[in-house]
């Protein structure tokens, strides 16, 4: 009796192993939306595609990609059933950080034997309007306490954070919707999220140094700041993970620093002489130049990806230079008036302002070059120019002043003085 049931054993084996494997891709036809389409970022978008398979559907997974074909908001997945279905689902394009341009529906289907097809309708995506959402202000009231304002459509300031620190500097991210805030010498860098949508997160100095933190600085979606404990410049997500590193000359701490689409640059100043160097970082790394420089530089612009504007002073005159990466050298472009400059703004790759220890604001141009009286009689510890309602926000003594041209809009008045000022965009 054994010798029958093994046989039939056997068959049964060989039978499976003949039966021919699935490889038959699943079919998709798109019902809506039929054709290329015109939307704006928010709109709701109808998704009908009906689904086909010769032995059974698995899911359907519907995405927006961009033009690269990489997902721009989170996928929406159905799961599947038999040889024929359909997807009917509101689709909403609710991410108000996507710019306008070329995106594409994608719908994938997939079969129980894990076959994929997939299936596109172009977008032309139209993107939600920038908007000016408010500021926040930092303050030092007393030792030890940093407090954080924070103006919105109330237009009354609020008192949003208070931390056991000294200060340093304070920057937004409009991306992420997150205030950075660091201290001096013994503070940490925190991650405050503005709406609760993103993470929080703190460093801490690893060493007790002077100025730990070098000035803090937003480019797209992260975050650099100099770490002068270890020499390092370096770069954090939203989640406070570490992304890129630039290392430091050595015995050297950072000081300020821009990025620009190919280049790192950095200003160090060596920590026994005090004399400053204008270093430069490929994005992807490695140092492509180092040049000595006669000033102390305060702010960092770019012109373009080759130069940067330098502003600062040299035994207390103010000084405004171009370096130029290519050169590996300075020049002056103008001569300022007497006296220093106490902080400065970009307005845009041709145009910007600076505050001056004289009580003025001063407008500087590269083309025509020159530099012109912008706002007689206001002195200046920082300055924002807001690119939607080309105004700009000048922090002055613990006032908060908002110009139109030369015309005083609006004014906020705080108990303390103001030592930082950063705008705040919806996106």
């Amino acid at each position: 009796m054994r010798l029958p049931v093994v046989l039939w054993l056997i068959f049964v084996v060989l039978l499976h192993s003949c039966r021919k494997e699935d490889t038959v891709l699943p079919e998709l036809e798109w019902i809506a939306p039929n054709g290329s389409l015109q939307l704006a970022v928010i709109d709701t978008i109808e998704v009908h595609v009906k689904l086909r398979d010769n032995e059974g559907l698995n899911r359907c997974r519907i995405q927006l990609l961009d033009e690269n074909m990489i997902p721009a908001i989170p996928a929406q997945e159905q799961q599947l059933s038999g040889v024929e279905d359909e997807v009917r689902m509101d689709y909403v394009v609710g991410d108000i950080r996507l710019t306008s341009g070329l995106y594409y529906f994608m719908a994938e289907v997939r079969d129980e034997a894990g076959n994929t097809n997939r299936g596109y309708r172009s977008v032309q995506l139209t993107e939600f309007p920038k908007q000016l959402k408010g500021f926040f202000t930092a303050h030092y009231p007393q030792a030890n306490t940093l407090t954080i304002y924070r103006v919105d459509s109330t237009a009354a300031p609020m008192l949003w954070k208070t931390e056991n620190s000294d200060f340093g500097d304070m920057a937004v991210s409009a991306w992420w919707q997150q205030v950075y805030a660091c201290g001096d010498v013994y503070g940490k860098l925190n991650a405050f999220s503005i709406d609760g949508s993103a993470p929080e997160w703190s460093k801490s100095p690893t060493v007790s140094t002077s100025s730990f933190w070098s000035a803090l600085f937003v480019k797209d979606r992260l975050l650099y700041t100099g770490w002068n404990g270890p020499e390092q410049f370096r770069s954090f997500d939203n989640a406070g993970t570490q992304q890129a590193t630039y290392p430091m000359l050595n015995l050297h701490r950072g000081v300020v620093m821009c990025r620009t689409s190919g280049y790192v640059y950095t200003v160090q100043k060596e920590i026994s002489t005090g004399q400053s160097w204008m270093v430069v970082y490929a994005v992807s790394g490695g140092t492509v130049a180092q040049c000595p420089l006669n000033m102390e530089v305060t702010e960092l612009f770019p012109r373009n990806d080759d130069e940067v504007y330098l502003v600062g002073n040299a035994a207390g005159q103010a000084e405004l230079k171009i370096y130029e990466r290519i050169s590996n050298g300075t020049w002056t472009p103008v001569s300022l008036a007497n006296g220093s400059v106490n902080c400065a703004e970009q307005i845009s790759s041709n145009t910007l302002l600076l505050g001056h220890s004289d009580g003025n604001v001063y407008r500087f141009e590269y083309n025509p070059l020159g530099v012109q009286l912008h706002l007689p009689g206001v002195t200046a510890q920082q300055i924002r120019y807001d690119v939607i309602g080309n105004s700009i926000y000048v922090a002055s003594g613990a006032s908060v002043l908002n110009y139109n041209g030369s015309s005083l809009i609006q004014s906020w008045n705080y108990a303390a003085p103001v030592l930082d000022l950063e705008l705040w965009y919806n996106r």
